[in-house]
């Protein structure tokens, strides 16, 4: 799953906004230990950094001008960061009702963001007047270009040729014989060729494009109330409303009864 996949992303929360900088005192190279099962979310950016960290089961890499997300309820492992030079970063601790990945990502190259995350932490110390709904404000704004991104680096001609691919994956979506090799067809490409360039623009395989699109109009649908789970389960292609019901839950951490 991609940071901040869902387009309807709502932040119930921003709980604090820091600063944490490493003396220029302090050893060439520190070891830290924390708590891996956090309490909400963190989104970490890094002015300077060289660090290795070991999240649950994973390994990362904390360079300048990246940044780290760790998801809450981590309850395996250790969270262990090893600093090999002075540290700068601004961590900003939310939270959010919305799917989040389960895992600690780590994205490289950010470096338009120092601004907003400078900014950000500016606002949140002064504390002046309507400071919240301006630092809200701000986080979208960093949610919105992360989403972006993962595009910056598409090229156009890349983009033409995956374009009718996207238009069949729109209008079909939704057919419960969804055929991917029809899909690919519309572009000329090899299915390999076509996959490898569908997730370098979109972030997500075609396999989980299209549940990310069903799973999202079956959201909409509950939502309005109108719909039984076993009509709703039909409408977005699945011919098994048990089916249905253990993506939905596995998707969005909850039964499509219980979300009604």
């Amino acid at each position: 799953m991609n940071l901040f996949e869902s387009e309807a992303l709502h932040i119930s929360k921003i709980y604090t906004v820091s600063r944490y900088r490493t003396g220029t005192e302090e050893p060439e190279r520190s070891t830290s230990r924390y708590n891996v099962n956090l309490r909400c979310y963190e989104l970490i950016y890094f002015f300077k950094a060289d660090s290795a960290v070991r999240f649950g089961g994973q390994r990362l890499e904390d360079r300048t001008g990246a940044i780290r997300f760790l998801p809450k309820g981590i309850t395996d492992g250790e969270y262990v960061v090893e600093r090999f030079s002075p540290n700068d970063c601004i961590d900003v601790y939310f939270d959010t009702d919305d799917t989040m990945p389960q895992m600690a990502l780590c994205l490289d190259d950010m470096d338009e963001l120092a601004g907003l995350f400078a900014k950000l932490y500016q606002i949140w110390s002064e504390k002046k007047e309507g400071y919240y709904l301006q630092s809200l404000s701000i986080f979208y704004d960093i949610i919105y270009r992360i989403k972006l991104h993962r595009r910056e680096y598409f090229t156009s001609e890349q983009e033409r040729r995956l374009m009718p691919a996207n238009e069949y994956m729109a209008a079909h979506f939704c057919e419960s014989d969804f055929d991917y090799q029809a899909m690919c067809a519309t572009t000329g490409l090899s299915y390999n060729h076509f996959k490898n360039l569908f997730i370098k623009q979109l972030g997500q395989s075609p396999v989980r494009r299209l549940t990310s699109l069903r799973m999202e109009r079956a959201r909409e649908m509950l939502i309005t109330g109108q719909y039984s789970v076993t009509e709703i389960a039909e409408a977005c292609g699945f011919d098994n409303v048990y089916y249905f019901s253990t993506v939905f839950k596995k998707y969005f951490g909850v039964a499509p009864s219980r979300y009604k």
